[in-house]
């Protein structure tokens, strides 16, 4: 619908009315845009409305196609259903909304109070260096400290550096941490001095005794006498017992040091379990592969792990050293991946398939002597057949065996086929 124009001259009817009564109201179908007239006045408003309501002051409100209110204007307050967004340099109440800092430069806003923080908004990393913060923090309360305490302490409270003491509580008084204490200075010493102590030392007489005092040469002279004590023979001395330990006519319970020798080991040279140890378990040390003589490991021998390095295994003895595909595990998964096996085991054999006559295809199924942890990979050969064979292959891969499946061109006879296999694969 648009509108009507009336014809200069003819008479209006009331359609022609209603037209911009119905586009005012908002009629269904007949609400049209509007456009006002262009409007140029230095004085006046393009739109000027006045609500003159006292009570509730209800001046303008705008909607979208949902009849949502997009824009609601009263006496009090004005309502905005939609986000709204500032064209570039524009400012709400000279504050730049989407990068203002609150650094209370021009366009920032003010500064934010502590008391306008979030709990814990302020960590180490966002305060000043070198700044003095005069504050207790207790949980989430603070409580203004003095700004020269140290964990409750004034600074008078401490020791300049120069009177602090090397090692502190546990300073001995020697080799610098703390000076030596003089012998008057210490505690419970008596009534004897240093000097009465060095002059009782080096007396030849003291403490009563009717003869001189007993020293070094005294005692030296009493070892070389030959009877002392009342004894009824010669005093034992050291030359004698140095001849008795050497001797053969002593008590035979106990034994001279040659004999004692040749019957004892030294300690650090002693084995666990004597001639029985086997060198498992710290009863003698695991045997390098150097020390084994020539055809001394069998299935039952037991090394030390990992002993023998799969790089130098030596001659004629081969070596997995690599394998390729697509899982840590399953050896038989496709793929591109390097790995490095740990323990292998490798196992043979040999066996036949046999397709009776009327029959094309036959299948055998093989077992492992010792099952793998994991599935192996199979390798297998065919022996020559004189008849015709389409295809042959094996399928069914488990830790424990495999199958083995052959086709021929034509089912008439029996044919018998030898094959041989290989399965190499984790323990």
């Amino acid at each position: 619908m648009a509108f009507k124009r009336v014809e200069t001259g003819l008479d209006g009817a009331v359609e022609d009315v209603n037209q911009l009564v119905e586009a005012w109201e908002g009629d269904a179908g007949a609400g049209e845009p509007m456009k006002l007239t262009e409007i140029e006045s230095a004085t006046d408003y393009a739109l000027d409305v006045r609500q003159k309501d006292a009570s509730t002051g209800l001046i303008a409100r705008f909607r979208d196609y949902l009849n949502n209110v997009v824009l609601g204007i009263t006496k009090t307050a004005l309502t905005f259903g939609l986000d709204i967004t500032l064209g570039a340099g524009m400012t709400v109440d000279g504050v730049d909304v989407g990068s203002h800092t609150h650094t209370g430069a021009a366009g920032h806003g003010p500064q934010i109070p502590t008391g306008g923080l979030a709990d814990d908004a302020v960590t180490a990393g966002k305060v000043k260096d070198n700044e003095t913060l005069p504050v207790s923090v207790s949980g989430n309360a603070a409580t203004a400290t003095d700004a020269d305490t140290l964990d409750g302490s004034h600074a008078a409270d401490f020791a300049v550096a120069t009177k602090g003491v090397t090692n502190g509580d546990s300073h001995d008084h020697a080799g610098g941490d703390g000076a030596q204490i003089n012998h008057t200075g210490l505690s419970n010493i008596g009534t004897n001095t240093h000097a009465q102590v060095d002059t009782h030392v080096a007396a030849t007489s003291a403490h009563g005794s009717s003869g001189a005092v007993v020293g070094q040469t005294t005692l030296n002279t009493h070892t070389a006498l030959t009877t002392a004590h009342g004894s009824s023979g010669a005093v034992v001395g050291q030359t004698t017992l140095n001849t008795h330990k050497t001797s053969t006519d002593h008590d035979g319970r106990y034994f001279t040091e040659t004999e004692s020798d040749a019957r004892f080991a030294p300690t650090a040279k002693g084995v666990t379990n004597g001639n029985s140890h086997d060198h498992v378990g710290g009863d003698g040390a695991a045997i390098g592969a150097g020390g084994l003589a020539n055809g001394a490991v069998d299935t039952t021998a037991r090394l030390a792990n990992d002993i023998v390095d799969d790089t130098k295994v030596g001659n004629r003895v081969p070596a997995l050293t690599r394998r390729q595909g697509g899982s840590a595990t399953d050896w038989n998964t496709s793929g591109t991946n390097n790995y490095t096996p740990t323990a292998v085991r490798m196992q043979a054999g040999s066996g036949v398939v046999t397709i009776q006559d009327g029959v094309g295809t036959r299948s055998t199924d093989v077992t492992f002597p010792v099952a793998f942890s994991q599935k192996p990979l199979i390798f297998l050969t065919m022996d020559y057949a004189a008849t015709a064979i389409e295809n042959w292959g094996h399928g069914g891969i488990s830790t424990t065996g495999f199958t083995v499946t052959m086709w021929r061109a034509g089912t008439t006879g029996e044919v018998t086929l030898g094959f041989h296999w290989l399965a190499i694969g984790p323990e």
